[in-house]
């Protein structure tokens, strides 16, 4: 499985770094722990294997754990085109049945403006919200992106997928 990369790599290589930005150097084993940790707040909410994970992201270490964290729960991610627009946002979520959508600041007002409560979200996770999404027209739980890194339960989850899931 594809998640099974970045484990061998964190279990192999784990301080070689992995990811360079501007303000950070990411090793293995630091993208495979908050990956971890992510796939298990994600399973605590309800995601399972074969639910549908949407990604509305820049390219950022933030899209890297999130993908490999979707993954590792068993779902199938799903990579949105950040020039989507709004009536096409809420296209896409519905003809997926997308049950989470993990996202940025940057995409809130495209996604403030889709119509969400008509759709199977549950659970929508952003990074830097900035957007006030405690409306009673939302049914799903909208959360800030949590510090992933330090702290517990930062094993490799221990579930099976087989090879002819969706993920």
């Amino acid at each position: 499985m594809i998640h099974h990369y970045i484990e061998n790599s964190a279990r192999t290589f784990p301080d070689k770094v992995a990811v360079i930005t501007d303000k950070e150097r990411i090793t293995y084993q630091e993208i495979n722990t908050r990956a971890n940790q992510l796939a298990r707040l994600l399973t605590d909410h309800g995601i399972t294997q074969n639910d549908i994970v949407v990604l509305m992201m820049d390219n950022t270490p933030e899209y890297i754990v999130s993908y490999y964290g979707v993954l590792k729960t068993g779902a199938a991610v799903v990579p949105f085109s950040n020039d989507l627009k709004p009536d096409a946002i809420e296209y896409l979520l519905d003809e997926l049945n997308a049950k989470a959508l993990l996202t940025s600041k940057k995409f809130e007002r495209r996604l403030k403006a889709c119509r969400l409560q008509a759709s199977s979200l549950e659970l929508m996770i952003i990074k830097n919200s900035v957007l006030d999404w405690q409306e009673a027209e939302y049914e799903l739980t909208v959360m800030p992106w949590p510090e992933l890194g330090s702290g517990s339960q930062t094993d490799n989850l221990d579930i099976a997928i087989e090879k002819d899931q969706l993920a």
